[in-house]
């Protein structure tokens, strides 16, 4: 059933687009259950045994992230995130740019080497309230009301959800913006001149601001060991987001770095097309 016109303000543009999609779809037969199914699309039978030529034009994140390796199974899984295990028993600083409700990885790095520095950055109003609670649990976690960027001392924060969680200093769905404020930003050079240049991981969780932290690590030829975060690519034109991930990519790897795939969010749910556009990447130093 199709929402009313009234309920369509309620939903985020994304929301919107996958209810009128499955709408649509329902509106055709499906295709024969003697097809062969092919990943998400299914091949005639009648087509398979004789196809010779085949063209297909665009690849999306689900294969863009299986062209790289996972992360070993021998490396500790800190929630979502993977950390290198040569690196975990020797990790002295850590950075880590985007909490909002979330510092599990940041927690159970503590839990495995009680010497690390872990450094957290995010105004969201719910960043402050998540490391109180989990230095009351010992986590010993130093944290800036501050949002990423390379160039700004103070921009806008938007956020499109309801609850407030997840903020973006890109305003990339005007039409359902819910709130925005003006925050304090720093960037990695700030950083650096603050607390040094030694740092062994680096972590991204910034809702747009993947390309730009990226360069700036790369620019300042930071010697981090590990960077790891996810690369949101549905705010701004998708052919220009892939582009500049790839060159991002050949940049790390240019520098010596090993590029894995932290995990393959493509199949978090199993038997369901994936509706979260995002990759998660490592970059592994030597």
């Amino acid at each position: 059933m199709t929402p009313k016109d009234s309920d369509w303000k309620n939903l985020s543009i994304t929301n919107v687009i996958m209810q009128r999609c499955r709408e649509f779809e329902k509106t055709f037969p499906l295709v024969p259950n003697t097809w062969h199914r092919c990943h998400q699309y299914a091949i005639s039978d009648a087509l398979m045994p004789n196809i010779r030529n085949v063209w297909s034009f665009g690849i999306s994140k689900e294969c863009f992230e299986k062209t790289f390796p996972l992360v070993p199974n021998t490396w500790h899984r800190c929630h979502q995130y993977a950390i290198s295990d040569a690196l975990m028993p020797n990790i002295r600083n850590v950075w880590s740019f985007g909490i909002s409700k979330e510092c599990r990885m940041e927690e159970q790095i503590r839990k495995h080497n009680k010497e690390t520095k872990i450094h957290t950055w995010d105004p969201t109003p719910i960043s402050q309230t998540t490391i109180d609670k989990a230095n009351s649990r010992m986590a010993n976690i130093i944290h800036a009301n501050k949002a990423y960027d390379p160039e700004n001392k103070s921009l806008t924060f938007y956020t499109t959800d309801p609850t407030k969680r997840c903020y973006s200093l890109e305003n990339f769905d005007p039409e359902n913006l819910v709130h925005s404020y003006t925050v304090n930003c720093v960037s990695i050079k700030d950083i650096v001149e603050q607390l040094g240049n030694s740092v062994d991981l680096i972590k991204f969780d910034i809702e747009g601001r993947w390309y730009e932290i990226c360069k700036e690590i790369l620019d300042l030829n930071l010697n981090v060991k590990q960077v790891v975060g996810e690369f949101e690519m549905y705010m701004g034109d998708e052919d220009t987001q892939f582009q500049n991930l790839n060159a991002i990519i050949e940049r790390f790897k240019n520098n010596g770095y090993k590029v894995y795939c932290n995990r393959l969010l493509a199949e978090t749910n199993t038997g369901h097309i994936p509706n979260n556009p995002c990759v998660e990447l490592t970059f592994i130093n030597g």
